[in-house]
């Protein structure tokens, strides 16, 4: 089974999920907006089973409705990540929210230039246990400057889980900052497209190398693989799909299933195997 756990939808009904403002848009929301229903077609093409769906901030900011309902009427497919600027003083009411919404997940935002406070700032680590207790998987978006803040809040709380979008970013990440993580059971990795192709860019191998490096530290069962569409939309969803299993495939068949779709559905609360 294969589970996309990074893919951003937008709704082609604007008068009920309006989009931000149009001068804070992000250009991929204006060239490649995909629905719920569009990318539940690519995903029948390209022989993916289950995906999440994370909160388009580019296109709603923390408006997460429309991940929402998506999610909510198509439980056999879908879940939904909200998102949550950590330094936002409602930022516990928003949760208790979502999580009234059955959200499976929330990412938490801290560390980055648009937020407050940094990932070992302490509402983060309330937040995150938080989202535990209600039954939330926790997923932290930040910037690879943010990494050694993160080692320090793994270091308060060595038994929590949480994943890391795109690696901790820059697209190739900062191994240096990553790599001491793996002493944490409990951290996961979103190696997403953006990742695999950035070692595409280094080592010429279609991400390969970067993937081994990161399941010899990690181990297979702590990678998640996640597509990015509709942000990365520079060649179709199939052939993105495609990236991923021939960049898996010399780990091995079972880690392979691992980072295609077992570690998911063993973390992401709400996805049906």
């Amino acid at each position: 089974m294969i589970v996309d756990t990074h893919t951003h939808v937008v709704s082609p009904d604007l008068h009920r999920y309006p989009l931000r403002p149009a001068e804070e848009v992000a250009e991929w929301v204006r060239e490649a907006p995909c629905s719920a229903a569009q990318l539940d077609d690519l995903m029948g093409e390209s022989g993916v089973d289950r995906a999440v769906l994370v909160q388009a901030v580019g296109a709603y900011a923390d408006d997460n409705r429309y991940a929402l309902d998506a999610a909510e009427l198509a439980r056999d497919r879908y879940v939904a990540v909200a998102m949550i600027d950590a330094g936002n003083p409602e930022a516990a009411e928003q949760l208790e929210a979502v999580a009234a919404r059955d959200a499976a997940g929330v990412r938490l935002v801290a560390g980055t230039p648009g937020s407050s406070v940094a990932l070992d700032d302490g509402v983060v680590l309330e937040l995150a246990r938080r989202a535990r207790e209600l039954g939330m998987a926790v997923v932290v978006a930040t910037l690879a400057e943010g990494l050694p803040a993160l080692l320090r809040l793994m270091e308060q709380a060595p038994d929590l889980e949480l994943a890391v979008d795109h690696c901790g970013f820059p697209p190739y990440p900062d191994l240096g900052a990553l790599l001491p993580l793996a002493a944490f059971p409990g951290l996961l990795l979103k190696v997403s497209t953006l990742n695999l192709d950035a070692g595409h860019a280094v080592d010429g191998d279609g991400g390969a190398a970067l993937l081994g490096v990161l399941a010899d530290a990690f181990g297979a069962e702590r990678l998640m693989w996640g597509s990015n569409w509709s942000y990365t939309h520079d060649r179709p969803y199939p052939e993105i799909v495609e990236v991923a299993r021939a960049a898996s495939k010399g780990l091995g068949a079972h880690a392979q299933a691992q980072y295609l779709g077992g570690t998911a559905l063993r973390h992401v609360p709400g996805l049906k195997a």
